[in-house]
C-alpha cells in the first residue's frame, strides 16, 4: 500500500506546476501591471503592441479554451514543448518584473559622488570617460530595449514553436485517419482526432 500512496503523491506533485492558461493569465497581469506604471517606457504603445501580440498568441493558440481544447489540453502528452511554453512564458514575466523595478534612485548621485573623489585622487585617462557614458543608460532606454528585444523576441518563439505544434498536429491527424479504411469506425475516428487537434 505504501507503493501505491507514493506514486499517487508523485502523481499529485506533477499537478502543482501552472497550467499554461493560468501562466498567461500571469503575464497578462503584468503587462497590465507594468502599463499602469507612469513613464516607465516613453512611448506607451510599445508596450500596448507587445501586449497585443501576446495576447493573439494566446487566442490563436486556445490558451484559454475548454478543457478538451486547450492549449493544456492539446499538449498533455508532450512534457518537452509545455516545459519550454512555460520557459518562454517565464521570461516574459520576470523581464516585466524586473524592468518594474528600476534603478534605485541614489545609484546616480552615489556614481557622481564617488566619481568626484576618485578623479580628486587618481589621473583618469582620457578614454575612462567614454566608457562612463556608455554604461550609463537611461532607465526608460534600457525598459524600450528589454520590451522590444527579450519580450519581443520571445513571443516570436512562442508563435514559431505554436506554429510547430500546429503542423505536427495535422500530419499526426492525417496519419491517424490514413490507417482507417472505410466505414463507421474509421468516420468517429475522424471526428474524434479533428475535435482533439483542431487549432
Amino acid at each position: 500500500m505504501e507503493i501505491l500512496d507514493r506514486v499517487e503523491d508523485t502523481f499529485l506533485q506533477d499537478n502543482l506546476s501552472p497550467t499554461i492558461a493560468e501562466h498567461a493569465t500571469q503575464c497578462n497581469s503584468l503587462f497590465h501591471k507594468h502599463m499602469a506604471v507612469p513613464d516607465l517606457v516613453p512611448d506607451p504603445t510599445i508596450m500596448d503592441d507587445q501586449l497585443a501580440r501576446f495576447k493573439l498568441w494566446a487566442s490563436n493558440m486556445d490558451v484559454y479554451g475548454t478543457p478538451d481544447v486547450s492549449l493544456d489540453y492539446r499538449l498533455r502528452s508532450s512534457a518537452t514543448v509545455l516545459e519550454i511554453i512555460h520557459q518562454l512564458l517565464d521570461i516574459i514575466c520576470d523581464t516585466l518584473t524586473s524592468s518594474d523595478r528600476g534603478p534605485p534612485a541614489d545609484s546616480e548621485q552615489e556614481r557622481q559622488h564617488l566619481s568626484k573623489q576618485c578623479d580628486s585622487k587618481v589621473t583618469r585617462r582620457p578614454n575612462d570617460d567614454a566608457s562612463d557614458s556608455d554604461s550609463d543608460m537611461d532607465p526608460a532606454e534600457d525598459n524600450i530595449s528589454e520590451i522590444t528585444d527579450t519580450i519581443g523576441g520571445t513571443v516570436i518563439r512562442l508563435f514559431r514553436l505554436s506554429n510547430a505544434v500546429r503542423k505536427s498536429a495535422k500530419a499526426y491527424r492525417a496519419h491517424e485517419n490514413g490507417r482507417y479504411r472505410d466505414g463507421e469506425q474509421a468516420n468517429k475516428a475522424m471526428a474524434e482526432s479533428r475535435l482533439h487537434t483542431e487549432c
